[in-house]
């Protein structure tokens, strides 16, 4: 049964069913808002728009999953301390078939199938971020203990719903935004990656 809010405020749900939008009617999330702003690349149309949003378009799907996709989750919830259902797979790979069928197992029981060791190789990633993280001041926030991970916010822009999830919301109302696998790190790639993810603000 999908959850539907009628409140605005800060709730605490799976993100399966915030991507499904529990807002009272069709809400403006970054992901659709990033196709409406003109100029943006790869172009994009309302129409677009339209067809990802899971309360407009009534043949909507969730989107498969992805090595990245499961990689970035797992690390998401090694740094947030969240608990995304793991099953841990003891194989090199996924050639023999009866690790296949608990890969297949997993997905249908809503869990992430991971090899042993790339999810030793993943722990390593999650302590590493969070070891550096220690150092930066402007992170402090972040480890305070009364922080809400993959917070649900839900407000109205006049007669609009609009709706964000925040990764870690600290009391100090300061927000994180992780990336993880997918995004480079490097100077040069800085200011486009927050250009491109945070252009929505001004929305």
């Amino acid at each position: 049964m999908a959850v539907r809010l009628t409140e605005p405020g800060v709730y605490s749900l799976r993100a399966a069913d915030y991507h499904s939008d529990p807002a009272p009617e069709p809400s403006l999330s970054h992901s659709i808002a990033k196709m409406l702003i003109p100029g943006r690349r790869p172009t994009r149309s309302p129409r677009h728009a339209w067809h990802a949003h899971p309360r407009l378009n009534p043949k909507w799907e969730p989107s498969k999953p992805t090595q990245a996709k499961d990689e970035g989750a797992i690390v998401h919830s090694l740094i947030l301390g969240t608990g995304v259902p793991v099953m841990e797979v003891a194989a090199d790979n996924w050639n023999k078939k009866q690790d296949q069928v608990r890969r297949a197992q997993a997905r249908a029981a809503g869990q992430i199938p991971i090899l042993s060791w790339r999810l030793a190789e993943l722990h390593d990633c999650a302590d590493a971020v969070v070891e550096q993280m220690m150092e930066i001041e402007s992170c402090t926030d972040f480890f305070d203990p009364d922080c809400q991970s993959e917070a649900t916010l839900l407000w109205q822009i006049g007669p609009l719903w609009a709706r964000a999830m925040v990764d870690r919301m600290a009391p100090t109302g300061i927000w994180y935004d992780l990336k993880s696998t997918g995004i480079s790190a490097a100077p040069e790639d800085f200011n486009w990656t927050m250009e491109r993810e945070h252009a929505t603000q001004d929305v």
